[in-house]
């Protein structure tokens, strides 16, 4: 209700300060790498991944049961760094780089993991996470980062790799291009307390709505 008039009014009475700091802990870290000129054909670009992943995850953590929702800030912030090793590959490794996106042009239905972890011997994933853990970062990021594409993944903080795990799902069950799906039983959606049909029909919404995602991403990239 009312009017925001002011950067802190948008701060102190609608984002939160808690998202603010972690919204600019995110950008900070996706800006200190070029994001690459070369990418996977059929995929969206990296911006647009991170507000994806950080817009869904939001959204499933608002939804969850208070006493079991994960805090919000690191949610979202886990989210918009999902993808971070992906700018590391690409700037650190590039020949390296331009081998997994060749490969996944031609595989579309392995998950990138996979090929990495058969080209490479290590993921994207585990770079990332190894990065923020030496950086610093809070564990649950950490956790989130490392295990975001194993759903049995039981050890601590695993709620928000979950959250990365089913905001996938949902996103490219409707034709958001972020890699090959999987199959989404219910027993995620009872694990975290969610409603399947109100997240189905919220998930429908944020994809209805998805010139603002764009519009975000747009103004977050450094070009």
């Amino acid at each position: 209700a009312g009017q925001v008039r002011s950067v802190h009014d948008a701060v102190s009475r609608v984002l939160g300060f808690d998202l603010v700091m972690n919204l600019a802990m995110g950008l900070s870290l996706g800006r200190a790498l070029n994001e690459p000129q070369d990418h996977p054909d059929g995929y969206v670009d990296y911006w647009q991944q991170a507000i994806w992943q950080a817009q869904s995850a939001g959204i499933l953590a608002s939804m969850m049961p208070r006493g079991q929702r994960p805090l919000f800030g690191l949610a979202y912030l886990s989210g918009l760094l999902h993808n971070f090793g992906h700018l590391v590959l690409a700037q650190v490794f590039p020949p390296h780089f331009k081998l997994v996106c060749r490969s996944l042009e031609v595989n579309p239905n392995i998950d990138s993991s996979v090929i990495e972890h058969h080209l490479l011997g290590i993921t994207r994933e585990q770079i990332a996470a190894t990065l923020m853990e030496n950086w610093g970062m809070p564990e649950e990021v950490v956790k989130a980062l490392r295990y975001q594409k194993n759903p049995d993944y039981e050890g601590d903080h695993r709620v928000y790799a979950r959250l990365l795990w089913l905001g996938r799902q949902l996103l490219t069950a409707r034709g958001v291009a972020l890699g090959a799906g999987e199959p989404l039983g219910n027993e995620v959606f009872e694990e975290l307390g969610l409603d399947r049909e109100k997240v189905e029909s919220r998930f429908d919404e944020l994809v209805e709505n998805k010139d603002s995602v764009m519009a975000m991403a747009g103004m977050m990239s450094p070009s």
